[in-house]
């Protein structure tokens, strides 16, 4: 719900504009290419990561790091799979996530398997007789 409201807000603001116009596009400029770590850096100021410390581990430079289960991918998988879910077109999906293509929304896209029961379950019966 907050994250709706900031969305809500944010295209209020911008009123008409463009239908391919970011968000906020002087942010999207800024981190255009940066790599991980900035994000990381979000993700810990909105409380949704621990900082990460330069502390050796004891287990040797190729010892695999351990990653946050929340990443800019899984936010923008669940985003995206999300507004699909709730009926809402791929035209509004691919806008409001910034996607190029119909192809990397549809990447972006999970449906569970609830929203498709209960799509199928919708579906009228063919075989029904009017009397």
């Amino acid at each position: 719900p907050a994250l709706a409201a900031v969305l809500k807000a944010r295209i209020d603001e911008l009123g008409k504009t463009a239908p391919d116009s970011l968000l906020w596009p002087a942010h999207a400029a800024k981190t255009s290419g940066q790599r991980s770590g900035e994000f990381h850096k979000l993700l810990v100021a909105a409380g949704l990561a621990d900082v990460r410390t330069h502390k050796g581990t004891g287990r040797g430079r190729d010892a695999a790091r351990e990653g946050s289960s929340i990443s800019f991918h899984s936010l923008r998988h669940t985003f995206v799979s999300l507004l699909k879910s709730t009926g809402s077109g791929q035209a509004v999906a691919k806008a409001l996530a910034g996607h190029a293509s119909d192809e990397i929304s549809d990447g972006y896209t999970q449906i569970p398997a609830d929203v498709l029961r209960q799509a199928v379950e919708r579906l009228p019966d063919v075989f029904a007789h009017d009397s």
